[in-house]
């Protein structure tokens, strides 16, 4: 409702999100953080210095990683969840096949308006 109101009364607004692992969700999360700030610097064109998140982005992957190596549990579970995003990635990317004939309808759809 907020974005809603900003959209039809200024000042400009923004929302973005950013997909954090739910078991990941708890922790401070550097990696969240400087995704969110790269992509706003992209949108504004604003530095955001997102860069200096780096070694902290890097410890935290390295807490996570250790603290998931050290239970059997979460080790299957990200496994899992992992082989689950994998398996709706490859369902979601065209064919080369697909891909080219998507070519060629918008070749020559741009042949067509000329």
């Amino acid at each position: 409702m907020l974005q809603a109101s900003l959209d039809r009364t200024g000042p400009p607004a923004i929302a973005m999100r950013v997909g954090v692992p739910h078991y990941a969700m708890n922790d401070h999360n550097p990696k969240s953080m400087m995704a969110l700030l790269r992509h706003l610097e992209h949108v504004t064109g604003v530095a955001t210095m997102h860069g200096q998140l780096a070694a902290q982005v890097t410890q935290w992957e390295e807490r996570l990683n250790a603290a998931v190596a050290e239970d059997a549990d979460a080790r299957a579970y990200v496994s899992q969840l992992e082989a689950r995003y994998d398996s709706q990635t490859e369902r979601q990317v065209s064919s080369g096949e697909d891909l080219a004939a998507e070519l060629e309808r918008f070749l020559r759809d741009q042949r067509d308006d000329s």
